[in-house]
């Protein structure tokens, strides 16, 4: 058997246990004992961590999603790694002696003595904790050939203390809520890429110790949004004074700065390498042509898809959710789709696979996912007779796979989109997912008015069920009363819209309260109609209804769906 394919076999395992380890062959092992460690690893039934084999090397680990342990620590100090990702969640390293985290120690602690040499990239999420002021210098001191240093801040801060040059280092992001001064940053002068994003600066001075990084090619200076017009200078100041410019500069990102015409044309004449700029967001947005330049911007909906695809490139994923907000409302203003029709199907095409290439752990800790699928949301709901069938089995076999079920447009993707149409459809799988949902959704067992948010998703959810029920065969639909959690979750939500209705009435509308119980009433039918259950089961099902009923008293609109089915238990029972 070919080692390649022995080796998908054992990086799976390995990735299983490790998270997104990047694992690479070490060739230095001679084949045979490769085939023979190899043969070894696919016997083994236990997840297998790569260091414990000198077949491999550790090219990556990536563990910015998952909370690290010690345990994680210990193991990721027994690889020769080049690049490190890192989540800064281990309470372990909160320092009261330094007043925030010691992310030298914890750097220390996963990157081994003998091995730092090799370590090329380093990129750290800071949880709300602060570094304390020299991090950097530690850190660069330790790691001699570090050449991308990543570490976006929570906090406002100022620029770390360094003390000394450091040459290794070729592409620093620096990026924060509001970083105040870059003083030290030429000490990095070999800088060739540069981000700090939400730089606020007050006066040109401030900004000297940039133009001293001759070999910057690459510069990100945007803002995540658009502030008061005092705190977005940084154009205005960099070209203040003609004899200061940055001679190699090929790429700067403006987004969101305050940035004129004539701005604009004095920072492309003083620094006449400029290839590319992101004025998204700008003032000057809709310049248009400029020579020799590639100006990126979402003045339509084509020059929006490049951004996006440039963001991504760039994962820059929060500038990402903003474009796919922009995009939406392209669809919102009504983009003609037979004028269109090409550019419209580059551009579902392009949400769908963002949705679907994105981890399960990414999904869930980045607004650009959930924006994406409201994206796809307003799409299918203006193009619906556009949408084909390939299209709508492509967003089905996505979403079934998908996390995303945890944010509340998951289901109104579903109904928006008549998934429940398409030929094929895992009709049990996508119920018990529903249902699932809406019982992790409800497991506290409260629904309080900070929650009241919930409706909206709860409404989409239980239209999701009523649409999938009437595709179930007989088996399936006994089949999913087979599920824990459908009856308990029909009974929570039963007995909040009752609670809500009481707690409401006469206070706020109540037409989506309404909407739910009517709902709900239509799925719990359903349900038992193909259950069968013991009259215990019943008489407490019937139990629970009773309580609803007498907690919404003689109200006309919620009243009359409820007797139906308690009469319909009642029978069961008997």
């Amino acid at each position: 058997m070919e080692v390649p394919t022995l080796f998908n076999i054992a990086l799976e395992k390995c990735i299983a246990h490790y998270c997104n380890a990047s694992i690479a062959v070490n060739e230095k092992v001679s084949s045979k004992i490769r085939q023979i460690l190899f043969n070894e690893l696919m016997n083994s039934s236990n997840p297998v961590h790569p260091s414990n084999f000198t077949i491999f090397l550790v090219e990556e680990a990536d563990l910015i999603y998952k909370d690290i342990t010690e345990a994680d620590v210990c193991k990721l100090a027994r690889c020769d790694m080049k690049k490190l990702k890192l989540n800064c969640s281990l309470r372990n390293y909160l320092s009261t002696k330094i007043c925030g985290y010691n992310v030298v120690k914890l750097v220390r602690a996963c990157v081994n003595l003998q091995k730092r040499q090799n370590l090329e990239t380093l990129q750290l999420v800071a949880s709300s904790w602060r570094y304390y002021d020299n991090w950097m210098h530690q850190i660069l001191r330790y790691l001699p050939n570090l050449q991308t240093l990543v570490c976006e801040l929570p906090a406002e801060t100022d620029f770390p203390t360094l003390s000394r040059t450091f040459y290794q280092l070729k592409s620093l992001n620096l990026s924060c809520d509001r970083l105040y001064d870059i003083k030290g940053l030429s000490f990095l002068i070999n800088l060739e890429t540069l981000i700090i994003r939400n730089l606020t600066v007050s006066r040109q001075g401030d900004l000297h110790e940039l133009f001293e990084l001759q070999s910057l090619k690459h510069l990100d200076v945007s803002r995540y949004k658009k502030r008061r017009e005092g705190e977005c200078k940084i154009i205005e100041f960099m070209v203040e004074d003609k004899t200061q410019f940055l001679p190699k500069l090929e790429y700067i990102d403006c987004s969101y700065l305050h940035i004129t015409a004539v701005q604009l044309d004095k920072l492309l004449n003083q620094n006449k390498r400029i290839q590319k700029i992101c004025l998204f967001g700008t003032d000057c947005e809709d310049i248009g042509h400029i020579d020799g330049v590639t100006v990126l911007t979402s003045v339509d909906l084509g020059e929006s898809l490049k951004l996006l695809q440039h963001f991504h490139e760039q994962e820059h994923f929060l500038m990402m959710d903003r474009v796919f907000e922009k995009i939406k409302q392209f669809f919102l203003d009504g983009v003609e789709y037979n004028e269109n029709q090409e550019l419209l199907y580059t551009c579902f095409k392009t949400i769908v696979d963002h949705i679907n290439n994105t981890t399960p752990a990414e999904a869930l800790a980045r607004n650009d996912v959930c924006s994406a699928i409201r994206c796809l949301v307003t799409y299918c709901t203006v193009y619906n007779e556009n949408v084909t069938q390939p299209q709508r089995s492509q967003i089905t076999r996505i979403l079934v796979e998908s996390p995303t079920e945890l944010f509340k447009c998951y289901w109104e993707l579903f109904t928006c989109a008549e998934l429940h149409t398409v030929p094929g459809l895992n009709i049990t799988g996508y119920y018990q997912k529903v249902v699932s949902h809406l019982s992790a959704g409800l497991r506290e067992d409260v629904w309080d008015e900070r929650k009241v948010e919930r409706v909206e998703e709860l409404l989409n959810a239980l239209q999701a069920i009523n649409e999938l029920y009437p595709k179930l065969d007989e088996q399936s639909r006994r089949q999913i009363t087979g599920i824990p959690s459908v009856i308990p979750t029909f009974e929570l939500i039963f007995a909040e819209c009752g609670e809500s209705a009481e707690l409401w009435n006469g206070h706020r509308p109540l037409n989506n309260v309404y909407h739910l119980f009517d709902l709900v009433c239509t799925a719990l039918r359903n349900t038992i109609s193909g259950w069968d259950s013991s009259p215990r089961e019943y008489e407490c099902l019937h139990s629970t209804l009773l309580d609803v009923s007498r907690q919404i008293g003689d109200h006309p609109t919620m009243g009359n769906s409820l007797t139906g089915i308690i009469e319909m238990v009642r029978n069961r029972m008997h």
